[in-house]
């Protein structure tokens, strides 16, 4: 399973060093696109990722804290996360 990460972030250089942390901590299809016609500065860039684990609430928590710390970190805010459901 998967879960698709978005955060937003007020400048370039932000959105990088969020993209490197990322990199580094095993996240994939990590991609940043600044976001036109913007009213909120804190809103200028857009970072998704996807983390490839397990469901569990646990890791799911871990993660989630994780990714929303260093978005604090770099003055950025955590949009959330989402997954897929797939019937077997």
């Amino acid at each position: 399973m998967s879960g698709d990460y978005t955060l937003y972030f007020p400048v370039e250089d932000a959105a990088q060093a969020f993209m490197v942390w990322a990199d580094q901590s095993g996240f994939e299809q990590i991609r940043k696109a600044p976001i036109p016609d913007t009213t909120d500065p804190d809103l200028s860039w857009r970072v998704d990722c996807v983390h490839r684990g397990t469901m569990k609430p646990e890791e799911i928590t871990a993660w989630s804290k994780a990714v929303y710390r260093m978005a604090v970190h770099l003055k950025g805010r955590y949009g959330g996360w989402e997954t897929n459901v797939v019937d077997r």
